[in-house]
């Protein structure tokens, strides 16, 4: 979070006579430097202490060996003493740090108020760091390193839309021409059919460069990636996606991001589904089915629409996601309906 403790702040001793932005920043770097420094240290001697109970570990349990439920009170006992020592620990870090957000200023472009956009309608208490990270909103992206293959199957995607388009828009002159190009007889007639290349020597030569251009750009970009998330806001996102009692949604109207507990999300979504006025169950996916019937339906119109719907029909269609958003200015936050479909 490019959060300073106070204690290890350099102070700028230029600030009364030549005062300057960068003298400011290099006092700010070496104090990092300095808290880093000091994180070392307490790994190395954390890594001694560790180390050194180990070994006692081993003397007591060669020593206890003969009684073991002496041993086994031992280990409880001391395990009691170890979770009462970490919650309280624990406890003292959370407000440490959380009074350090409420009053660091000046290096931080987000405000580290108190969130406001965040609502927690649950049980669970959140961490500063998860209050930090979840007030940025779902929308916000962190930065990752880009998955090349992912990258050039999109790249492929998006080229053969623009091929698709430029076959599917000729003149009428095209269309009137007895003479087919030999490349046509060929077409497939599935919807994974690409146009071949040559038909128009400007989109081909726009393709191209696009092509070389955003690899370049890309792979460039993977050498001066800059991380937008600390440490501890990456461990925060993944203790929230690993907690199953909690569902974390947007707000129907507001952009407020809402944590319920899971039990009660699912009771809404079950006593929203009985309502048999507007919902019945079905006792499999027609997805199948509708499919089919398009087809047949496609036999009956000419090649050029059946080129066209199926070109521009989904290859895996799939149903409708529902979900809820909470409507939190209702009473009893109530969720709005939403199914998440896939347009063609």
């Amino acid at each position: 979070m490019d959060i300073i403790p106070k204690g290890l702040k350099v102070k700028n001793p230029l600030q009364s006579t030549y005062h300057t932005d960068y003298a400011d920043s290099l006092c700010h770097t070496l104090s990092k430097k300095l808290q880093n420094h000091l994180i070392n240290i307490l790994y190395s001697k954390q890594g001694k202490i560790k180390n050194e109970l180990s070994k006692l570990d081993t003397l007591i349990k060669n020593q206890a060996s003969a009684q073991t439920s002496s041993w086994l009170d031992f280990t409880k006992t001391r395990q009691a003493i170890y979770s009462t020592h970490f919650a309280s620990l624990q406890k003292k870090k959370d407000t440490k740090l959380s009074k350090l957000l409420h009053a660091t200023r000046g290096h931080n472009s987000v405000s580290l108020n108190p969130p406001s956009n965040i609502v927690n309608l649950s049980k669970y208490t959140l961490s500063p760091a998860e209050e930090y990270v979840l007030s940025r909103g779902l929308s916000f992206c962190p930065s990752t390193r880009t998955n090349m293959i992912q990258f050039c199957g999109d790249l492929e995607s998006y080229f053969r839309h623009l091929r698709l388009k430029e076959y599917f828009q000729q003149t009428s002159e095209q269309h009137t021409n007895p003479k087919r190009p030999s490349y046509q007889d060929d077409k497939k007639k599935d919807s994974g059919w690409t146009p071949p290349e040559g038909r128009n020597n400007r989109l081909d030569f726009c393709i191209e460069c696009y092509h070389r251009h955003a690899r370049a750009e890309i792979v460039e970009k993977q050498h001066h990636l800059p991380h937008n998330l600390s440490r501890a806001e990456h461990n925060a996102i993944h203790s929230l996606r690993n907690n199953s009692d909690i569902i974390i949604k947007k707000a129907d109207k507001g952009g407020a991001v809402i944590i319920m507990n899971r039990s009660e999300y699912e009771q809404e979504v079950t006593r929203q589904l009985s309502n048999t006025t507007f919902y019945k169950p079905l006792p499999s996916d027609p997805t199948e089915g509708y499919q089919k019937k398009l087809q047949h339906l496609l036999k009956k119109l000419p090649e050029k629409a059946q080129e066209q719907i199926r070109t521009d029909t989904p290859l895996e269609p799939r149903p409708g996601v529902f979900y809820l958003l909470p409507k939190i200015r209702k009473p009893g936050n109530p969720g709005c309906l939403i199914i998440s479909g896939m347009a063609p």
